[in-house]
Protein backbone atom coordinates (compact mmCIF):
# COMPACT_ATOMS: atom_id res chain seq x y z
CA UNK A 1 0.00 0.00 0.00
CA UNK A 2 1.73 3.85 -0.96
CA UNK A 3 0.39 7.04 0.06
CA UNK A 4 1.21 9.88 -1.89
CA UNK A 5 1.13 12.98 -0.06
CA UNK A 6 2.16 16.44 -1.64
CA UNK A 7 1.10 19.19 -3.50
CA UNK A 8 -0.30 19.95 -7.11
CA UNK A 9 2.60 17.90 -8.30
CA UNK A 10 1.48 14.75 -6.71
CA UNK A 11 -1.97 15.57 -7.28
CA UNK A 12 -0.81 15.23 -11.11
CA UNK A 13 -1.07 18.62 -13.04
CA UNK A 14 0.77 18.85 -16.36
CA UNK A 15 0.80 14.49 -16.28
CA UNK A 16 -0.69 14.17 -20.04
CA UNK A 17 -2.47 11.06 -17.96
CA UNK A 18 -3.86 13.04 -15.12
CA UNK A 19 -7.63 14.00 -14.47
CA UNK A 20 -8.25 17.12 -16.13
CA UNK A 21 -5.45 17.14 -18.85
CA UNK A 22 -5.88 13.68 -19.89
CA UNK A 23 -4.62 13.93 -23.14
CA UNK A 24 -1.94 11.92 -25.61
CA UNK A 25 0.61 10.28 -24.46
CA UNK A 26 -1.70 9.85 -21.43
CA UNK A 27 1.54 9.69 -19.42
CA UNK A 28 0.05 9.37 -15.93
CA UNK A 29 1.86 11.63 -12.59
CA UNK A 30 4.84 9.92 -10.84
CA UNK A 31 3.33 8.94 -7.93
CA UNK A 32 1.38 6.43 -10.47
CA UNK A 33 4.22 5.86 -12.32
CA UNK A 34 5.87 4.48 -9.05
CA UNK A 35 3.18 2.16 -8.36
CA UNK A 36 3.05 0.78 -12.02
CA UNK A 37 7.45 0.13 -11.40
CA UNK A 38 6.59 -1.88 -8.34
CA UNK A 39 3.96 -4.00 -10.30
CA UNK A 40 6.63 -5.34 -12.51
CA UNK A 41 8.05 -7.22 -9.79
CA UNK A 42 4.48 -9.13 -9.67
CA UNK A 43 3.72 -7.12 -6.53
CA UNK A 44 -0.06 -6.25 -5.67
CA UNK A 45 -0.15 -2.25 -4.99
CA UNK A 46 -2.60 -0.02 -4.09
CA UNK A 47 -2.13 3.43 -3.58
CA UNK A 48 -4.03 6.70 -1.62
CA UNK A 49 -3.28 9.44 -3.29
CA UNK A 50 -3.88 12.50 -0.39
CA UNK A 51 -1.82 15.16 -2.43
CA UNK A 52 -3.70 18.91 -2.70
CA UNK A 53 -2.79 21.48 -5.29
CA UNK A 54 -2.14 24.53 -3.78
CA UNK A 55 -0.45 22.65 -0.39
CA UNK A 56 2.60 23.32 1.58
CA UNK A 57 4.28 21.58 4.40
CA UNK A 58 1.97 22.41 6.95
CA UNK A 59 -0.91 20.92 5.15
CA UNK A 60 1.52 17.48 5.13
CA UNK A 61 1.72 17.35 8.51
CA UNK A 62 -1.85 18.25 8.35
CA UNK A 63 -2.63 14.78 7.10
CA UNK A 64 -0.81 12.52 9.19
CA UNK A 65 -3.01 10.72 11.18
CA UNK A 66 -4.73 10.56 7.29
CA UNK A 67 -2.26 8.80 6.02
CA UNK A 68 -1.23 6.15 8.77
CA UNK A 69 -4.71 5.35 8.90
CA UNK A 70 -4.34 3.61 5.55
CA UNK A 71 -1.44 1.00 7.40
CA UNK A 72 0.80 2.00 4.47
CA UNK A 73 3.98 0.02 3.33
CA UNK A 74 5.29 2.91 1.54
CA UNK A 75 4.96 6.91 2.38
CA UNK A 76 5.90 9.27 -0.25
CA UNK A 77 6.14 13.09 0.76
CA UNK A 78 6.74 15.73 -1.95
CA UNK A 79 6.14 18.97 -0.87
CA UNK A 80 8.25 22.16 -1.76
CA UNK A 81 6.87 24.06 -4.06
CA UNK A 82 4.33 26.35 -3.10
CA UNK A 83 6.90 26.54 0.09
CA UNK A 84 9.60 27.69 -1.88
CA UNK A 85 8.53 30.96 -2.76
CA UNK A 86 8.37 32.32 0.93
CA UNK A 87 9.25 29.12 3.96
CA UNK A 88 12.64 29.72 4.64
CA UNK A 89 15.06 26.41 5.03
CA UNK A 90 14.71 25.70 8.53
CA UNK A 91 11.14 26.12 8.47
CA UNK A 92 10.81 23.94 5.80
CA UNK A 93 12.55 21.29 6.95
CA UNK A 94 11.50 21.27 10.43
CA UNK A 95 8.00 20.23 8.65
CA UNK A 96 9.32 17.47 6.70
CA UNK A 97 11.14 16.35 9.79
CA UNK A 98 7.79 16.65 11.69
CA UNK A 99 6.40 14.43 9.08
CA UNK A 100 8.95 11.55 8.89
CA UNK A 101 8.75 11.49 12.58
CA UNK A 102 5.10 11.08 13.19
CA UNK A 103 4.67 8.90 10.43
CA UNK A 104 7.80 6.47 11.96
CA UNK A 105 5.72 6.80 15.46
CA UNK A 106 2.81 6.27 14.09
CA UNK A 107 3.26 3.83 11.12
CA UNK A 108 6.60 2.08 11.92
CA UNK A 109 6.68 -0.43 9.67
CA UNK A 110 6.30 2.40 6.31
CA UNK A 111 9.03 2.83 4.36
CA UNK A 112 9.40 6.72 3.77
CA UNK A 113 10.44 8.58 0.86
CA UNK A 114 10.73 12.47 0.40
CA UNK A 115 10.93 13.69 -2.44
CA UNK A 116 12.48 17.05 -3.75
CA UNK A 117 10.73 19.31 -5.58
CA UNK A 118 11.61 20.37 -9.18
CA UNK A 119 12.45 23.89 -9.69
CA UNK A 120 10.11 26.98 -10.81
CA UNK A 121 10.63 28.94 -13.51
CA UNK A 122 13.01 31.73 -12.03
CA UNK A 123 11.49 34.15 -14.83
CA UNK A 124 7.76 34.28 -13.65
CA UNK A 125 6.97 36.28 -10.27
CA UNK A 126 4.35 36.25 -7.97
CA UNK A 127 2.97 38.69 -5.12
CA UNK A 128 2.46 42.58 -5.21
CA UNK A 129 2.68 43.87 -8.70
CA UNK A 130 4.54 40.79 -9.02
CA UNK A 131 7.95 41.36 -7.79
CA UNK A 132 8.90 38.41 -6.35
CA UNK A 133 10.36 35.76 -8.27
CA UNK A 134 8.46 32.05 -7.85
CA UNK A 135 12.25 30.34 -7.40
CA UNK A 136 13.17 31.57 -3.56
CA UNK A 137 13.88 28.97 -1.29
CA UNK A 138 13.95 25.69 -4.12
CA UNK A 139 17.25 25.49 -4.40
CA UNK A 140 18.68 25.43 -0.80
CA UNK A 141 15.82 22.64 0.30
CA UNK A 142 17.77 19.94 -1.29
CA UNK A 143 21.31 19.93 0.69
CA UNK A 144 19.01 20.58 3.89
CA UNK A 145 16.99 17.43 3.23
CA UNK A 146 20.13 15.79 2.64
CA UNK A 147 21.72 17.05 5.71
CA UNK A 148 19.03 15.46 7.59
CA UNK A 149 18.67 12.13 6.14
CA UNK A 150 21.67 10.62 7.75
CA UNK A 151 19.07 10.80 11.40
CA UNK A 152 16.06 9.39 9.51
CA UNK A 153 15.18 5.47 9.94
CA UNK A 154 13.99 3.58 7.22
CA UNK A 155 13.26 6.84 5.19
CA UNK A 156 15.15 8.09 2.29
CA UNK A 157 15.67 11.28 0.27
CA UNK A 158 15.04 11.54 -3.37
CA UNK A 159 17.13 14.56 -4.93
CA UNK A 160 14.88 15.44 -7.92
CA UNK A 161 16.06 19.05 -7.51
CA UNK A 162 20.01 18.30 -7.76
CA UNK A 163 18.04 16.18 -11.19
CA UNK A 164 16.57 19.32 -12.25
CA UNK A 165 19.76 21.77 -11.44
CA UNK A 166 22.11 19.74 -13.95
CA UNK A 167 19.05 19.29 -16.65
CA UNK A 168 19.24 23.05 -16.80
CA UNK A 169 22.92 22.90 -18.11
CA UNK A 170 21.78 21.70 -20.96
CA UNK A 171 17.77 22.34 -21.43
CA UNK A 172 15.90 25.53 -21.25
CA UNK A 173 12.66 25.32 -18.62
CA UNK A 174 10.37 24.80 -21.44
CA UNK A 175 12.07 21.34 -22.26
CA UNK A 176 11.04 20.22 -18.60
CA UNK A 177 8.27 21.95 -17.84
CA UNK A 178 4.27 21.38 -18.75
CA UNK A 179 2.85 24.89 -17.19
CA UNK A 180 5.53 28.19 -17.79
CA UNK A 181 5.60 28.35 -14.15
CA UNK A 182 6.22 25.37 -11.91
CA UNK A 183 4.58 21.95 -13.29
CA UNK A 184 6.38 19.33 -14.73
CA UNK A 185 5.67 18.01 -17.74
CA UNK A 186 5.87 14.24 -18.57
CA UNK A 187 9.60 14.12 -18.77
CA UNK A 188 10.02 15.40 -15.50
CA UNK A 189 7.37 13.39 -14.09
CA UNK A 190 9.51 9.95 -15.48
CA UNK A 191 12.54 11.78 -13.57
CA UNK A 192 10.24 11.95 -10.38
Amino acid sequence: KIVATGDSITDGWSASGSNGVNIAPYCPQYNVLVEQYIKTYGATVTQKNVGVSGSNTDGGVSKIDEICAENPDLVIIAFGMNDGCSRPVASYVNNINVMVDRIKTSCPDAAVVVVGTCLPNDKISWGINDSKSLLVYHKAYAPALEAEEKNWTNAAFANVTQANIEMFERKVYEDVAGSNSNHPNDYMHRVY
